[in-house]
């Protein structure tokens, strides 16, 4: 409540500001000299030869009309939420909701129950979704994301099929038999369809109670959280596109429990031969050899230039794995370098003329990012480099291809939209 009146406050601002004050202090932050582009430059995200334009134009003019405009929006949503009982709020945190029963045959399940009409709801959010690329795409050239709303909305209508992810957890169920750190829940199919999904109930503790063990716990968890994730998709060409940590807990012997299979990206083994090929690319500095892996995903006409630019990311995203030996996840500065290159590229791209990137890009992306703050969370460290070549020693596209084949028709999954 303390909270909620100070943010009020803040939206009230606007209200008790006369308008030469309000438009003479938006000159003085979006300035190119101003405050905006000062932070920007700090941070390295822009150059300080490249500062952007922020006034007299319409980027300036939309952010000075929400700033008028943002009471006569927030005041009636606010009169209406106070209302709203706590319960209610704390129910409505997901697509269902996931209550603890017990079986006839006294077994402990977890039964998730998706809300009423969900479909529809994701429907709008994703008519939503494309006003929002299609604003984005006007004023920023750099990233062209028509193939990022595609996949987005692919996989948001399969997270309301329950019956897919009953499947989706019997094809996880095989290929992680032999795996002793990694547990996943028994599908109940009696008593599952397509809102309501039940499965085994599986122990365990959140993965932040985890990051203040010793380091040999934290590492241990690291280590089955890798195998989790990578596994599948080296081995079938499938990943897990959710890792949130809502998503898995951990148990006392340091393996973990994988609980939501919603989020399920299968991939062409020629794109995850292409991830394998930039890497060798990279440790080798061949670039013919990544210009085959990005033709490979689809990249077109690519020039020199766009390829040095898009080299540049893949050096920063796979030097964890280019060192052969233990160490964390990031480096001691990556967060600050990891930024200086993001807006490196970001504005190289852009002057480029910009990119497509495939679909497929964006689970692989998001649960590289997600497993990424995982490992910082735990502050593990973990020779990255041998784990991803035990992985790959035996790579053969045509071997993935057929035993990605036989554990989808096992577990009668369909191919992805």
């Amino acid at each position: 409540p303390g909270n909620a009146r100070w943010l009020l406050a803040l939206v009230l601002v606007p209200f008790w500001t006369s308008l030469l004050v309000r438009t003479t202090s938006w000159i003085v932050l979006l300035q190119t000299q101003g405050v905006v582009n000062d932070l920007l430059v700090a941070l390295g995200l822009v150059a300080d030869d490249g500062r952007l334009a922020l006034v007299h134009n319409m980027t300036g003019t939309l952010v000075a009309m929400t700033h008028i405009l943002l009471p006569f929006m927030v005041l009636p949503l606010y009169s209406v939420m106070r209302g709203i009982p706590a319960r209610q709020m704390a129910a409505a945190a997901s697509l269902g909701q996931v209550h603890r029963a017990v079986g006839l045959d006294g077994r402990s399940l977890a039964c998730k129950l998706q809300y009423p009409d969900m479909a529809s709801a994701v429907e709008a959010d994703l008519r939503q979704l494309r006003v929002v690329f299609a604003v984005y795409r006007r004023y920023d050239k750099a990233v062209d994301p028509r193939e990022v709303q595609a996949e987005i909305a692919a996989r948001l209508r399969e997270e309301v099929d329950y019956d897919r992810e009953l499947r989706h957890m019997e094809l996880y169920r095989s290929m992680h038999a032999e795996e002793e750190g990694v547990h996943v829940p028994e599908p109940v199919t009696g008593l599952s369809t397509r809102r309501l999904l039940t499965m085994t109930w599986l122990d365990g503790r959140r993965l932040l109670e985890i990051a203040d063990e010793d380091i040999e716990t934290r590492n241990a968890v690291a280590y089955n959280m890798f195998r989790a994730w990578y596994v599948p998709f080296y081995y079938y060409g499938i990943i897990h596109g959710d890792p949130h940590l809502g998503n898995y807990t951990v148990r006392a012997d340091r393996s973990v429990n994988l609980l939501d299979f919603g989020c399920i990206r299968v991939f062409p083994p020629t794109f995850v031969k292409g991830v394998i090929d930039l890497y060798h690319a990279i440790a080798r500095d061949d670039r013919a050899l990544a210009v085959e892996a990005y033709e490979s995903w689809g990249f077109a006409d690519l020039s020199n230039e766009t390829i040095d630019t898009l080299n540049m990311w893949a050096s920063f995203l796979y030097a964890p794995l280019l060192e052969d030996r233990p160490r964390p996840i990031e480096g001691s500065n990556s967060r600050v370098y990891g930024a200086e290159v993001a807006g490196k590229v970001h504005r190289e791209l852009r002057r480029l003329g910009g990119v497509r990137p495939p679909r497929e890009f964006v689970l692989m992306d998001r649960a590289a990012i997600g497993l990424g703050s995982v490992f910082m969370h735990l502050r593990a460290e973990i020779n990255w480099h041998r784990l991803f070549h035990d992985l790959i020693a035996d790579f053969d596209a045509d071997t993935l291809a057929a035993r990605q084949a036989e554990a989808m028709k096992s577990a009668d999954v369909p191919p992805p939209a």
